[in-house]
């Protein structure tokens, strides 16, 4: 137990370190000092940057991956629990799409990496619910729809309002409401917008 509680600190302190100043930004005995260890701790579980780096990134994907295939909860409510959880997410941690991005343009070696542990974990996840959606489809209770493309919706809607809000801010922002409220909005409409996308079609 005392062993699992200091990996979790330090994968903790390390997300928070990874997020803020990037990969080559990010150093280990910051990221150990933040997560209440010494050097050699983090040294003794991780070995290297790179394994922290891993481990964070192919965890958080396992997460959200997991979170659309557990059967005991309706699909329906699985993605828009799925919505709203990536999109706080998103507004907790803005820097979380700015540092996927740059790390793919910048560093080939890192974007391999990435792709490698995307790759690992969605593979399974979306066979599975890609099963699932061609099920409901046979039986009329959704529209016919790519279990990739429905991811690529999904991200693609909520990173979009976080990467591009700096730009369009006066454009989006009315005086009279707080970023809050627009974001509970934009949420909102994120999760019409998809599950609308989801009902089946009239004949």
């Amino acid at each position: 137990m005392e062993k699992e509680n200091t990996e979790q600190l330090i994968l903790k302190a390390a997300e928070k370190e990874f997020l803020e100043k990037g990969f080559a930004g990010a150093k280990t005995v910051s990221i150990a000092k933040a997560a209440g260890v010494n050097h050699a701790l983090l040294h003794y579980y991780f070995r290297t940057k790179e394994n922290l780096f891993n481990r964070v990134f192919n965890e958080k994907f396992e997460e959200i991956a997991k979170s659309l295939v557990n059967k005991e909860t309706p699909l329906t409510e699985r993605i828009e629990k799925f919505i709203t959880n990536h999109f706080e997410y998103l507004r907790q941690n803005p820097r979380l799409p700015h540092f996927i991005i740059n790390e793919i343009c910048t560093n080939p070696e890192r974007r391999m990496h990435i792709q490698e542990i995307i790759g690992k974990v969605f593979s399974f996840y979306l066979s599975q619910l890609q099963i699932e959606l061609d099920e409901m489809a046979e039986r009329g209770q959704i529209s016919r729809i790519s279990a990739v493309h429905l991811l690529l919706d999904i991200v693609s809607l909520n990173v979009f309002t976080f990467t591009m809000l700096p730009i369009l801010e006066p454009l989006v922002t009315d005086p009279s409401k707080t970023q809050e409220s627009f974001f509970e909005e934009r949420k909102q409409d994120i999760l019409n917008l998809i599950l609308n996308r989801l009902k089946p079609q009239l004949q």
